[in-house]
């Protein structure tokens, strides 16, 4: 409406909007209290809840609520204590437990947000664990610590190949606000000398945007960044691996600082230097995974 000329229009979408806000906010705020502070997966009364779903969403694609609202980080913790190989379970009335393979992720790019990298690339590797030999998923029918048949429910299943690439993408790059944030979380089987990361004409809200992170040393990274933004971002911000702690940064050569495991460019920056050195060095990769399993 804004777009088009009508500003009465937008108004009284924006009235409405609001009005349903508050509406649904007090009904959540009622039942979230009975649900221990998480979000249940709907507002109905009774002794079925249903199952974990839109109640995994009140961060990502939207920020309905705070990423960090307490109610976020009860549903995360809730969720999270009934997960079963590594990933989320579903149940349904009379038929018991599933794992669900997809739903998983819903909870996984809330964590990109929040900065859990770490739970993030966990669950990166549980999802890869259950994928077939040519890493399609499934939706669910398949048991906890079972025969890892899915019955009728057939595979390979279309939504998880679109979280999934959903998933990839936001780690490398996503749109948070007027910002633009790289490497959100990465593995660190990814980043060693001789290693690189490679992100080729990825499209965003702002315009494409191509970007590498190599390591000439074992305290070096460099980050080249080539955009093409048709509306540039307030801000490019770039963070840094949970298991690396950042010493320095220069971009184009001039000194940036490192705020809270991240480093805030303008949009131009093209060459991006960060002196770091390992934390820990986490033995996280797909063969391990497996192993483990």
């Amino acid at each position: 409406a804004k777009a088009l000329g009508h500003p009465e229009d937008a108004r009284r979408f924006e009235r409405e909007y609001a009005d349903f806000r508050a509406t649904f906010i007090a009904l959540l705020d009622k039942v979230s209290a009975k649900q221990g502070g998480a979000v249940p997966p709907s507002l109905d009364a009774g002794d079925w809840k249903g199952t974990d779903w839109g109640n995994l969403l009140s961060v990502t694609p939207e920020a309905i609520l705070n990423p960090f609202d307490p109610r976020v980080t009860a549903t995360l913790q809730n969720t999270q204590a009934r997960y079963q190989e590594g990933i989320t379970t579903y149940a349904e009335p009379d038929d018991g437990v599933f794992l669900h393979h997809y739903l998983t992720i819903k909870n996984t790019l809330t964590e990109l947000v929040r900065g859990e990298q770490h739970q993030a690339i966990r669950e990166l590797y549980a999802e890869l664990l259950h994928t077939s030999s040519t890493h399609t998923g499934f939706e669910y029918a398949i048991r906890p610590w079972g025969s890892r048949d899915f019955e009728g429910n057939i595979a390979p299943h279309g939504w998880f190949a679109a979280d999934y690439r959903n998933l990839l993408r936001n780690m490398m790059v996503r749109e948070e606000g007027d910002s633009l944030h790289l490497f959100s979380a990465v593995s660190p089987e990814w980043v060693g000398v001789g290693k690189k990361i490679r992100v080729t004409g990825a499209p965003t809200c702002f315009g494409k945007l191509s970007f590498t992170l190599e390591m000439p040393a074992t305290d070096t990274a460099l980050i080249h960044i080539e955009s093409s933004f048709d509306h540039p971002p307030s801000e490019v911000v770039v963070h840094i691996p949970w298991f690396l702690a950042a010493h320095g940064a220069t971009a184009d050569g001039a000194p940036v600082k490192i705020v809270n495991g991240a480093i805030h460019l303008p949009a131009g920056v093209r060459e991006l230097r960060i002196e770091w050195t390992p934390l820990s060095s986490p033995q996280m990769n797909y063969e391990r995974t497996v192993t483990s399993y």
